[in-house]
C-alpha cells in the first residue's frame, strides 16, 4: 500500500483512534502530569523500536555507535532520523513536543496547556485529526499519535519490522 493510501485508509483512523484513546487515559492527570508521562511513554516506545530494528540488523555496531543505550529524547530523535524513520517534519513535530515537554517539565509555576507560550505552540503542531484541532491538550496528545504511526508505516514500508515486531512496538 502506498504511504498516501495508507492514510486515507479506515486502518490508519483506527490505528490513530486507538492512540488517542490510549492517551484519554491521561484525562485524569493535570496538563503537566499529562504532557511529561505522554511525553515519556513516546520516548520510551521509541527507544524500543530503535533497540528493536538496530539490534536485529547489527547489534555490534549499534552498541559499538551507542544507539542502545537509553539516552536523551534529542539522540533518539536524531538516531530515527539517520535511519530514515521520521523524515524533517516529523522531527521538527518532536522536537515542538518535546519543547512543550520541558517547559512543563522545568518551569517553576503551575502551568497548563492555557499557557500562552505552550498553547500556541500546540497550535502549530498539525494533527490530521479533526478532534484534536482546538484544544491544545488534545493535539499535544494526537500529535504524538500520529508521529508514532508514521514512523511505524515507514520501518514497514522500509522492510525494517516484520508484522509481529509491528504488533510488539505498536502498543
Amino acid at each position: 500500500m502506498r504511504t498516501e493510501d495508507y492514510f486515507e485508509s479506515e486502518e490508519f483512523a483506527q490505528s490513530m483512534q486507538k492512540q488517542i484513546d490510549f492517551y484519554a487515559a491521561y484525562a485524569d492527570e493535570s496538563d503537566r502530569g499529562a504532557a511529561v508521562l505522554a511525553h515519556a511513554r513516546f520516548e520510551h516506545w521509541l527507544f524500543e523500536l530503535l533497540k528493536s530494528i538496530l539490534s536485529s540488523q547489527d547489534e555490534q555496531t549499534a552498541r559499538e555507535l551507542g544507539f542502545l543505550r537509553n539516552r536523551s529524547f534529542w539522540v533518539k530523535m536524531q538516531n530515527a532520523f539517520a535511519l530514515g524513520l521520521i523524515d524533517r517534519k516529523n522531527f521538527d513535530r518532536l522536537k515542538a513536543l518535546n519543547d512543550i515537554r520541558n517547559r512543563f517539565a522545568h518551569h517553576p509555576a503551575a502551568i497548563g496547556f492555557d499557557d500562552e507560550v505552550i498553547s500556541r505552540s500546540c497550535r502549530s503542531l498539525e494533527t490530521g485529526h479533526p478532534s484534536a484541532q482546538d484544544d491544545p491538550r488534545t493535539r499535544y496528545m494526537a500529535t504524538f499519535s500520529q508521529v508514532r504511526v508514521e514512523i511505524v508505516q515507514k520501518a514497514q514500508s522500509r522492510g525494517l519490522l516484520t508484522p509481529f515486531e509491528t504488533s510488539a512496538v505498536s502498543s
